[in-house]
């Protein structure tokens, strides 16, 4: 979970839980005070939603300079946290910690599924090229580890999705939550 919601949203609980207990407490409900305390958890909400687009905003923005750089770096087999990053001008760490708050996946993960994803864009764009080229043109430099990861996060083999009629993403974005994604 992101790191500035966190403060945000124990904020919010605490509002919530102790008017609650002073009405619990006061045992007469005062339509006032009832009043007073939904406008407080309202606002709370609105700033936490606020703060969540603005998250995502930056998030996605992100991601994309990543998936960018990844792409770019693929095809000299220099697409790990370490060349990423200093294609961004970051520390490796920066990285890593970014891309932990922005997806679900760890750092090495996320870098292996965006490669996967562009492979699968180009296995479509290109099915007449050999799934070694493709392996190649996409970073891995041994054609059955390419396979393995592959057929990890796809769950078919290259050959099997070359075969198939699905469509590639046209974007490579991926993100902590479904309703971002970008396809």
């Amino acid at each position: 979970m992101n790191d500035l919601l966190i403060p945000k949203i124990k904020k919010t609980l605490d509002v919530i839980e102790s008017t609650c207990n002073k009405l619990r407490q006061e045992e007469t409900l005062d339509d006032g005070e009832i009043y007073h305390a939904a406008k407080v958890i309202e606002r709370q909400a609105q700033q936490l939603l606020a703060v969540t687009n603005v998250t995502k905003e930056m998030n996605k923005d992100f991601l994309v300079l990543v998936a960018k750089a990844t792409e770019e770096l693929m095809a000299s087999s220099e697409a790990d946290i370490q060349h990423v990053a200093e294609r961004l001008a970051i520390s490796p760490s920066m990285l890593r910690r970014k891309l932990s708050t922005a997806t679900d996946f760890t750092p090495s993960n996320y870098l292996l599924h965006l490669r996967i994803e562009f492979s699968k864009r180009y296995l479509a764009q290109y099915p007449e090229v050999t799934i070694i080229d493709t392996a190649y043109r996409c970073g891995f430099a041994d054609n059955s580890y390419f396979t393995k990861v592959f057929h990890h996060f796809t769950g078919m083999t290259p050959l099997q999705y070359i075969k198939s009629e699905i469509t590639p993403p046209r974007y490579v974005i991926i993100f902590y939550h479904a309703d971002c994604y970008c396809n």
